[in-house]
C-alpha cells in the first residue's frame, strides 16, 4: 500500500482491533472458553482429557502435503497435525521427504493473491535459531508465557531440532465484509482479506518477540540475536511449514478457534502490560520495509458502522443462546432502532424463543444504549444476509472538532425540567431580599431557589429571622457558618463538638449538614416540627449530590422528603435536587450580568507539559500584578512545587528574585492568620496564589478590588468551577483550565469526544450490589460475629457506604436513597466532566469560551531551563523532610498518660487548630498542632496500635517503615495494621473461615520461596473466584459480577501483601519475586487477652505506591492528602 490518505496503514488496522478487545470468556464459544483441564500442556492431561481437548483440534481442517513440492494435498484435522508430529517413525525421515502444512482447509496448496481468498485463519511464527539447547529452554518459556491466549495452539520444535514452530489459529468469517476492513477504501474482497491476513500475523510475530525479549538476560542472548531467528517469511499464506519430529510438543489446552479480537490485547498475560506492542520502535522497525506496513502518529480511532435495510430470509432461523440473543439485540437496536431492530431479531431467532424474551433484550439495549458487537456484525452478515459495514476513522483531534462537539451538546447543567417553575429577573443593584415575598408565595413543600453568586441568599434568610421568622439553616461546612453567621446575634450554631439545641430563644438556628443528620437521634423531623420552625433552609443544595465522601448526604435526603416544614433548597448551580425531589418548585433568579466571564481551555501534551505551562503562565500574571486563585486538591506536597515553577519563571524570565506568597486555603490550615483574614475580612491581603480545596468552594466571599486569574490544573464539573470562581465578588472572572491531550504513558485522552450519561441502574450493577449484600450476610450466617473478622467484606463495606447493616434482625440491606445518590453523582460526574460537555456547561453559566493549543513545553533558551526539574524536585524534598520532622515531634508527644485525651480527639471532643506547638488548651477543648494532615494521618494508625502495643513498640513500627530517605511509608504502616488484626482475629477465633483459609494457603504459596508476580495475581485471583463460587446462593452466581470479581481480585492481592512479604522481579532469577511470611515481632502489651510473638526477625520493606490507606480522621471535609507524608 501507498502511504497516501486513501489507504489504511496496517497500523491503523492494528489499532481498530485493539478497540475491538474482547476477553476469551465474552467469546460466543462458550462451551471451549470455560472448559478447564488439569494442565495447560495437552500431553500431560489424562487420557479422556486429551481426548476431550482433541474434539476443538478436530473443528479445524489444516491442508496437509506429501512434500514440499507437492502441488495438492488433503484436508485434515488440527489433531492429525499433532500425531504426525509426535509420530517416532516420522524422526529419520530427512527434511526433504517430511510433509508438510498450509493454511487452507480444502487441501488446495495456495498460490499467488488467491492465497488470501483461502487462508483459513492457521499461521505459523518460525524461529530459526540453529541452536538445539537454546531451542529447549525457548520452547518451554514461550509456552508458559503464551498458553493464556486462545490463538496459541503450541509450540514444536522445527523439522531440524534447532528451532522452534509457533503455531497459531483464528476463526475466519463466512464473507469478507470484515468490520475492520471497511476502513480500507479498496473494493477488492482480496485486499481485505489480505490486510485481515498480514494483521493478525504481525499480531502474533509482535507477542512472540515481546515475550521472547522477557528471557533475553535469563537464557543469555541478545535482541540481535532475536531478530536473526525469527523469519518473516511465514508473512505469506503460500509459505508452508515442515512438520518435525517432537515426542512432547506442547499443545494449549487453552485454545480454541475463534476471530481475531478476542485475547487481542492481552500482553498483561504474558507479563508485558506496560508495552505498547502496536507502536513498540523495535516492531515497527522490523516491519518497516514492507509495502503493508505504513508508519503514522494519528490517534484517535473511530469505529462506526452503517446497514441498509432489508428482506431478511425468515427460514434462517437459528436457536440463539440468551448470551449470544442479547449482543444481535444490542447491535440490531443500534443500528435500526428498537421497533425495527426487535422485528429483525424476531426474523432470524427461532419461533421457541418468545416473543416478551426478545423484546426485553431490546428494551434493555435501547434503554442502556449498547454498542455494535462485533460478533454479531459477522454473524448478521454471514448467517443472516445482513449488509453491515464497519469503518475506521484514524485521526488526530484539533480545538475546532471540541467546539464541533460542544455545539452538539445541550445545556448539561438542566437535567430535569420541575412540574412548576418561575423565573424572577433582578437588575445588578438588587438582591433577593428585595423580592422575599414574591418567593416566599411562590414556594411549595420542598422549593430550589436557584440563584447565582452575589444574590444576597445568606442575607435574604437573614432578614427573615429578623422579621420574626423561626429558621433552621442548613450550611455544607464549618468555614462557612463562621464567615455568615457566627457573629450574628440573633443566630445560635453549632459545628464541631458543639451540641444542637432546638429549644433556645434565637429565631435563627445554623447548623453543618452533619448535625442537621444528627437530628435524627433526638426525633428527627418530628422533632423539628416541634420546635416550631417556619422553614428550612439548606445552603448549596448542590451538594448533596456531589459529596459521595460524606454518607450523610442520603439521610438528609430523606429528611428533606419526609419533613412537614417547608424546606427550601439554596444553590446557584443545581444539580441532582429536580432529580430525587421530582415535585419540587423550581424558582430562578437571574441577575443582570456586569463582569466579563472567559473561559480558556488550555490543550498540552503531556501532563508534565501541563505544569509548567501552568506555572509559566501564573508568573507572567504575578508579574504583570495579577493575583492568582488556584482550587487544587493535590495537597502541600504539591503546592510545594507548584511555587518552586513559578518562582523559578519569574527569576529567569521577568528578574523577579522576590519569594512568592501562596498560601493554602483548606481545612488543615484553620489556624492560620491568612485564613482568618479571608473567613473573617474577606481579603487576601498580601497573598499571590492562593490555592484552595473545596473548603472554599461555596460560601467564602473574596471582596478585594485586584485583578485575579483563576487556574485549574485539570478537568472538574462546570458546577464546581463555576462555585470556586465566584469566591471573586467584585472581579471580572477569568478562567485557565490546563488540560493534557495524552496520559503519562502517552495515550490519547480522546478529549474531543464524548459520551451521553444514563442514570438507569444496569444489569451489571444490580450484580454488584446483591453480591455484596450476599457476601456480608453469608459471613454473618456462618461465624455470627460483627464484620471486622473478614478483611475482605470490611474493605467491601467501607467502599460501598449503601450498604447498612440492621442490628434488629443482624442482616446487610441496601439503602436505596443513598446507592442512587451515589451512582446519580459518579454518573453525573463522568459526563460533565468531559471536556466538550464541560465547556457547554461554562458557556450555559455565561463564559467566553476559548481553546489554545500549547503542545509540549518549549521556550527560547530552553538551555536556561535544563534544572527547572530539579528545583521543582528540591522543593518537594524539603516539604517531605518538614512532614518527617513533624511525625516525629508528634509521636514524642503522644505517650501511655495522654492516650486517651488523642482518643477523645478522635471522637471530636476537641477542636485542632494549626499552631507553632502541639499542645493541649483543656479549659476550651482545644489541640494546638503543627501540622494538620500529619496529625489525620498519624493519629488514627497510633490509637489503632495502642490496643496492642504500648508507645515505645508503636515508634518502633513506625521507624521500621521508613523508606532508604527517612521518610515514613504509610503503605507499610497499614498493612501491619492489618496484620496485626489478622492475627488478633485468628488468636481469638473470630476469623471469618475463608480469610482463614487464604491466610493458609497464602502462607503455603510462599513456601515455594519465590514466583513470578503473575504468578501470584493467579493465585490471588483463583482463590477470589473460589471464595465468589462458595459464597454463591442459587440463581445468585457472584462471579458473574464483573465489578465485584475485580473488587475481590484486586482485595484478595493486598491482602497477600499484608501477609507476604514480595521482593522485587530479579531478572537472573527469571523475573521471580522472593516470598517470605510477614512476621511480627514487636512485644504486645501484656494487659488484656493479647498475643506475644516471640519470633526474631520481621521482614517488611518496599511496599512503596502499593496499596492506599484508608483511616477515618476527624475531619468532615474532602481534604485530598498527600500519598507520601
Amino acid at each position: 500500500m501507498s502511504n497516501s490518505q486513501n489507504k489504511i496503514s496496517l497500523e491503523q488496522s492494528l489499532k481498530a482491533y485493539q478497540v475491538m478487545h474482547a476477553p476469551s470468556k465474552f467469546s460466543w464459544k462458550q462451551h471451549w472458553a470455560q472448559e478447564k483441564f488439569s494442565s495447560p500442556d495437552m500431553l500431560t492431561c489424562t487420557a479422556d482429557e486429551q481426548e476431550q481437548f482433541k474434539k476443538r483440534l478436530k473443528e479445524c481442517n489444516i491442508t496437509m502435503c506429501t512434500g514440499i513440492k507437492a502441488l495438492q494435498g488433503v484436508p485434515v484435522t488440527l489433531d492429525v497435525v499433532v500425531d504426525t508430529i509426535t509420530d517416532i517413525a516420522n524422526k529419520s525421515v530427512p527434511k526433504t521427504s517430511r510433509k508438510a502444512i498450509f493454511s487452507t482447509s480444502n487441501g488446495v496448496r495456495p498460490t499467488g493473491d488467491a492465497a488470501y481468498d483461502i487462508w483459513n485463519g492457521f499461521q505459523v511464527i518460525d524461529m530459526d535459531i540453529k541452536d538445539s539447547a537454546m531451542a529447549k529452554k525457548l520452547k518451554l518459556k514461550l509456552f508458559k508465557s503464551l498458553h493464556k491466549c486462545n490463538w496459541f495452539m503450541g509450540i514444536t520444535y522445527s523439522s531440524s531440532g534447532m528451532g522452534l514452530h509457533i503455531y497459531t489459529k483464528i476463526a475466519i468469517p463466512e464473507t469478507v465484509n470484515m468490520p475492520v476492513m471497511e476502513g480500507c477504501p479498496t473494493t477488492s474482497d482480496t485486499q481485505k482479506r489480505k490486510l485481515l491476513y498480514l494483521t493478525n500475523f504481525r499480531h502474533k510475530f509482535s507477542f512472540v518477540y515481546i515475550a521472547c525479549l522477557a528471557f533475553a538476560d535469563e537464557l543469555g542472548f541478545k535482541k540481535e540475536d532475536l531478530l536473526k531467528w525469527l523469519d518473516k517469511a511465514m508473512n505469506k499464506p503460500q509459505q508452508g511449514a515442515f512438520l518435525g519430529y517432537d515426542p512432547h510438543p506442547f499443545i494449549n489446552t487453552g485454545f480454541f478457534e475463534d476471530f481475531i479480537y478476542y485475547d487481542y490485547d492481552n500482553a498483561s498475560e504474558i507479563g508485558a502490560a506496560d508495552i505498547d506492542w502496536i507502536s513498540h520502535p523495535d516492531l515497527r522497525n522490523i516491519f518497516k520495509g514492507q509495502e503493508w506496513m505504513e508508519l503514522n502518529n494519528d490517534n484517535g480511532l473511530e469505529i462506526t458502522a452503517t446497514a441498509d435495510d432489508l428482506i431478511v430470509n425468515a427460514h434462517t432461523k437459528v436457536h440463539y443462546k440468551h448470551n449470544e440473543r442479547w449482543r444481535l439485540a444490542n447491535t440490531l437496536v443500534a443500528l435500526y432502532d428498537k421497533v425495527q431492530g426487535y422485528n429483525y431479531l424476531r426474523m432470524i431467532c427461532s419461533n421457541d424463543i418468545k416473543n416478551r424474551e426478545l423484546q426485553s433484550d431490546c428494551e434493555t439495549a435501547k434503554r442502556h444504549k449498547k454498542s455494535i458487537d462485533p460478533w454479531a456484525v459477522n454473524r448478521l452478515n454471514s448467517v443472516h444476509g445482513f449488509n453491515i459495514k464497519m469503518s475506521i476513522e484514524d485521526k488526530d483531534f484539533d480545538e475546532k472538532e471540541i467546539f464541533t462537539a460542544m455545539d452538539r451538546i445541550e445545556n448539561p447543567t438542566i437535567i430535569y425540567e420541575a412540574k412548576q417553575s418561575k423565573t424572577f429577573n433582578i437588575k445588578a443593584n438588587e438582591y433577593l431580599g428585595n423580592i422575599r415575598n414574591e418567593l416566599l408565595n411562590a414556594c411549595g413543600r420542598i422549593t430550589l431557589i436557584e440563584a447565582g453568586a452575589g444574590v444576597g441568599k445568606t442575607e435574604m434568610v437573614k432578614m427573615l429571622v429578623r422579621t420574626g421568622k423561626r429558621i433552621l439553616m442548613v450550611m455544607p461546612f464549618t468555614s462557612t457558618i463562621k464567615a455568615k453567621v457566627e457573629q450574628d446575634p440573633d443566630w445560635y450554631y453549632c459545628y464541631g463538638n458543639k451540641k444542637v439545641k432546638l429549644d433556645r430563644d434565637n429565631n435563627g438556628l445554623c447548623m453543618t449538614i452533619d448535625k442537621f443528620a444528627g437530628l435524627e437521634q433526638i426525633g428527627g423531623c418530628s422533632a423539628i416540627k416541634a420546635a416550631g420552625f417556619d422553614y428550612i433552609f439548606i445552603d448549596e443544595s448542590h451538594l448533596l449530590f456531589q459529596s459521595e465522601y460524606r454518607p450523610v448526604m442520603p439521610r438528609v435526603i430523606d429528611m428533606v422528603r419526609n419533613t412537614e416544614v417547608p424546606v427550601i433548597l439554596m444553590s446557584g448551580t443545581p444539580s441532582g435536587e429536580l432529580t430525587f425531589f421530582s415535585n419540587a418548585v423550581h424558582l430562578r433568579v437571574i441577575k443582570e450580568e456586569t463582569r466579563k466571564k472567559m473561559f480558556t481551555v488550555n490543550l498540552t501534551d503531556k501532563p508534565n507539559d501541563q505544569l509548567y505551562h501552568m506555572c509559566r503562565q501564573m508568573a507572567n500574571d504575578i508579574a504583570n500584578g495579577r493575583r492568582i486563585l488556584f482550587p487544587c486538591n493535590r495537597g502541600t506536597l504539591y503546592s510545594k512545587q507548584v511555587k518552586a515553577a513559578v518562582m523559578y519563571f519569574l527569576q529567569y524570565e521577568h528578574a523577579i528574585y522576590d519569594e512568592v506568597n501562596l498560601q493554602y486555603y483548606k481545612k488543615s490550615n484553620v489556624g492560620d492568620e491568612f485564613m482568618d483574614d479571608i473567613n473573617i475580612e474577606k481579603t487576601i491581603k498580601d497573598v499571590q496564589i492562593l490555592m484552595c480545596t473545596t473548603y472554599l468552594s461555596v460560601g467564602v466571599d473574596i471582596l478585594d478590588k485586584y485583578n485575579f486569574s483563576i487556574y485549574f490544573e485539570d478537568l472538574m464539573m462546570p458546577q464546581e468551577v463555576e462555585q470556586f470562581a465566584n469566591r471573586l465578588r467584585a472581579n471580572d472572572l477569568y478562567i485557565n483550565m490546563y488540560v493534557a491531550k495524552n496520559d503519562s504513558e502517552g495515550n490519547t485522552r480522546s478529549l474531543h469526544k464524548y459520551k451521553a450519561v444514563d442514570f438507569e441502574i444496569d444489569e451489571e450493577e444490580k450484580k454488584f450490589v446483591i453480591s455484596i449484600i450476599q457476601l456480608c450476610n453469608s459471613m454473618i450466617e456462618r461465624n455470627n460475629k460483627e464484620y471486622k473478622s473478614n478483611a475482605i467484606v470490611y474493605a467491601m463495606l467501607k467502599d460501598s457506604t449503601f450498604i447498612e447493616h440492621n442490628p434488629i434482625d443482624d442482616k446487610y440491606y441496601l439503602n436505596l436513597t443513598a446507592y442512587k445518590t451515589v451512582c446519580f453523582e459518579r454518573k453525573y460526574r463522568d459526563y460533565v466532566q468531559q471536556l466538550p460537555v464541560l465547556m457547554k456547561g461554562m458557556q450555559a453559566y455565561g463564559y467566553e469560551i476559548n481553546s489554545i493549543d500549547r503542545k509540549s513545553f518549549e521556550c527560547e533558551g530552553m538551555e536556561d531551563f535544563a534544572n527547572l526539574d530539579d528545583f521543582v524536585k528540591l522543593a518537594y524534598n524539603e516539604q517531605l523532610q518538614l512532614n518527617t520532622a513533624h511525625i516525629e515531634e508528634l509521636m514524642d508527644e503522644i505517650n501511655e498518660n495522654n492516650l486517651q485525651l488523642f482518643k477523645q480527639v478522635l471522637r471530636g471532643m476537641f477542636e485542632i487548630r494549626k499552631g507553632k506547638d502541639w499542645k493541649f488548651d483543656m479549659s476550651n477543648s482545644k489541640l494546638t498542632v503543627k501540622n494538620v494532615e500529619v496529625f489525620e494521618k498519624v493519629v488514627p494508625f497510633f490509637m489503632s496500635f495502642s490496643k496492642r502495643y504500648d508507645c515505645d513498640q508503636i515508634r518502633e513500627i513506625f521507624d521500621h517503615c521508613r523508606n532508604k530517605n527517612g521518610t515514613f511509608n504509610f503503605a507499610a504502616i497499614g498493612r501491619i495494621k492489618t496484620l496485626v488484626n489478622l492475627m488478633y482475629n485468628d488468636k481469638n477465633h473470630r476469623l471469618d473461615l475463608p480469610i482463614k483459609e487464604f491466610m493458609e494457603a497464602a502462607y503455603k504459596f510462599s513456601d515455594l520461596g519465590a514466583a513470578k508476580k503473575s504468578e501470584i495475581i493467579d493465585f490471588c485471583n483463583e482463590f477470589a473466584e473460589s471464595y465468589a463460587r462458595k459464597e454463591s446462593k442459587g440463581d445468585l452466581v457472584i462471579n458473574y459480577s464483573l465489578v465485584m470479581m475485580e473488587k475481590l481480585k484486586d482485595k484478595f492481592y493486598k491482602l497477600f501483601r499484608c501477609l507476604i512479604n514480595v521482593g522485587k522481579p530479579k531478572k537472573k532469577d527469571g523475573n521471580r519475586c522472593s516470598m517470605e511470611r510477614v512476621e511480627l515481632l514487636w512485644k504486645e502489651r501484656e494487659d488484656g487477652n493479647k498475643v506475644i510473638n516471640e519470633k526474631a526477625s520481621l521482614w517488611l520493606s518496599d511496599f512503596l505506591g502499593i496499596d492506599t490507606i484508608h483511616e477515618e480522621t476527624i475531619d468532615d471535609i474532602a481534604d485530598t492528602s498527600d500519598d507520601v507524608i
